[in-house]
């Protein structure tokens, strides 16, 4: 099995699990989602879904086992996510801005829109769970590098020549 990458904007590890081409129920895609949550590691898993009712076998099979914390969007506290395994379920892009600062020991996320996610998929860089393949994220574009921060001299001296050094660096005009 091929290591799962921790997202850029995430600690942990994230995935998004998409409908397919040439799939007609959302079933396939639900799997995919649960299959992948329950390998991370950690003791507890939370699911979170638009409503209290909802439909599809397998996440019903999935809430109604012992220690699954089943929660709607309704009230929703992100910070009861924390050190969970989280299966957060037809995210609109607004419940998507949300977890932002969701401190998770792992999130899968199953798409309902694309329209919904293409940002969020974007910055996040999730693993895509798709039939038949696992899409590991993408190294970032250049322009999309951050710089990586080196930490200032002790010293007055050295602090100055660390920024002189560093303002012949960067571009004039």
């Amino acid at each position: 099995m091929e290591e799962d990458v921790t997202s850029d904007a995430y600690s942990f590890p994230v995935a998004i699990s998409r409908l397919s081409v040439g799939e007609t129920s959302r079933e396939p895609q639900n799997i995919r989602a649960i299959k992948w949550l329950l390998d991370q590691p950690s003791r507890s898993v939370t699911v979170v879904t638009p409503q209290k009712q909802f439909h599809g076998d397998s996440l019903k099979h999935l809430v109604a086992q012992t220690g699954v914390l089943h929660l709607s969007w309704r009230g929703l506290s992100v910070g009861s996510l924390s050190g969970r395994r989280v299966l957060y379920i037809w995210p609109d892009r607004k419940h998507l801005n949300q977890l932002w600062d969701v401190d998770a020991d792992a999130l899968a996320v199953i798409e309902w829109n694309e329209n919904e996610t293409a940002e969020w998929i974007e910055v996040a860089r999730p693993i895509q769970l798709l039939r038949g393949k696992t899409v590991q994220p993408s190294p970032p574009l250049e322009d999309d590098v951050r710089e990586v921060s080196v930490p200032l001299p002790n010293d007055v001296e050295e602090i100055l020549e660390h920024i002189v050094a560093w303002a012949g660096d960067t571009p004039t005009g």
